[in-house]
């Protein structure tokens, strides 16, 4: 099985498990930040395919961590999925504009996840 990369920017130790399982499942080599400062750097390392990001987290917000994403050309191309408890419009309507492909609202099943990946 080919194996893909896939970066968890997540500041919840439990949601990074979670996620980082569903992705392996599926073939992806998950790597993990627990903010969004280690996120971009792990980003310009490993060039994941695709980026699930917490919109809810302490130092940088999941909106600026995609704002700095976005404006990095190694990095601008990456899918990034944008994932919070927050489901309102406002906040889905912010970062599709700023770049997402698309948002996951928790609690999530496995079967969510598959549907974002298939649609990207």
């Amino acid at each position: 099985m080919n194996e893909y990369p896939a970066l968890v920017i997540d500041d919840d130790v439990w949601m990074q498990r979670i996620i980082s399982k569903v992705l392996e499942g599926f073939g992806f080599t998950t790597y993990i930040a627990s903010n969004g400062f280690d996120g971009v750097a792990l980003a310009l390392e490993h060039r994941p395919l695709i980026i699930f990001l917490d919109i809810m987290m302490p130092e940088l917000s999941g909106h600026l961590t995609l704002k700095m994403l976005k404006r990095l050309r190694t990095t601008k191309d990456i899918a990034v999925i944008m994932i919070s408890a927050l489901s309102d419009a406002e906040n889905l309507g912010l970062a599709v504009k700023m770049g997402a492909v698309d948002f996951i609202s928790k609690p999530f099943t496995r079967a969510t996840v598959l549907d974002k990946l298939r649609n990207i």
